[in-house]
């Protein structure tokens, strides 16, 4: 190499080790005896051995597992493991906001140390807006939910509206909830005829009583 011709034009003997080093390949990354700074000239017994140091490169090491790590401890494995390390946020439905979701390269692949490693920490579940679906279908109701990534929960309720229909919803449309949120709707089971009682000739109060067990609303007309 040109560092060890320079040496042996000086009258010295060149020993030369080759060692794994952040240096690129061929790179003389120390020399003994040395000067305290790089470039530094040194006095030494003429026809004595100096000693180089010759890179091979950095070499290899394989990408640490992170999956399910907080992002602490996460960046902590990748610098461990001599890599340098991007943080990207992404959301996640299944992993806690916070915690590392992947790496790119994944784990396990082999990389020249130094090599930059993406991370991938989950933002938590994306927010999403719930679609109004009061007066639909319940099929109709729940295909929409489920297309917006939601979840429908349904309550049965007896009404005057259409049997299948749904009357009301939590949360209410156009709220913005965490993909994967259950949305609970009501849909109407129609309502059940019942027969009308004979008041005629009861006491207000006694008719007014009468026809409420049976479920009706009452309202009082007075005539002469």
């Amino acid at each position: 190499t040109t560092a060890s011709e320079r040496i042996e034009d000086e009258g010295f003997e060149v020993d030369i080790r080759r060692a794994q080093n952040r240096a690129a390949v061929d790179v003389v990354f120390r020399q003994d005896p040395g000067g305290t700074n790089p470039g530094d000239d040194v006095k030494a017994e003429e026809g004595s051995t100096v000693v180089l140091y010759v890179s091979n490169g950095p070499g290899e090491r394989s990408v640490p597992s992170v999956e399910g790590d907080p992002r602490e401890v996460a960046i902590r494995k990748l610098n461990e493991a001599d890599f340098r390390v991007d943080v990207n946020e992404q959301p996640s439905s299944t992993v806690g906001e916070g915690f590392a979701i992947r790496t790119v390269p994944r784990a396990g692949t082999k990389l020249e140390i130094g090599s930059r490693v993406r991370l991938f920490i989950s933002s938590g579940p994306e927010q999403v807006e719930v679609p109004s679906v009061v007066g639909q279908s319940r099929t109709s109701a729940e295909s929409r939910l489920e297309a917006a990534g939601l979840v429908a929960v349904v309550n049965e309720q007896e009404s005057p509206q259409p049997e299948g229909r749904v009357i009301g919803q939590d949360p209410a449309g156009g709220a913005s909830v965490a993909e994967g949120t259950r949305v609970t709707i009501t849909v109407s089971t129609g309502q059940d005829e019942v027969t009308v009682p004979g008041v005629v000739g009861m006491s207000e109060s006694a008719a007014r009583a009468r026809l409420t067990e049976r479920g009706f609303n009452v309202q009082v007309r007075r005539v002469d």
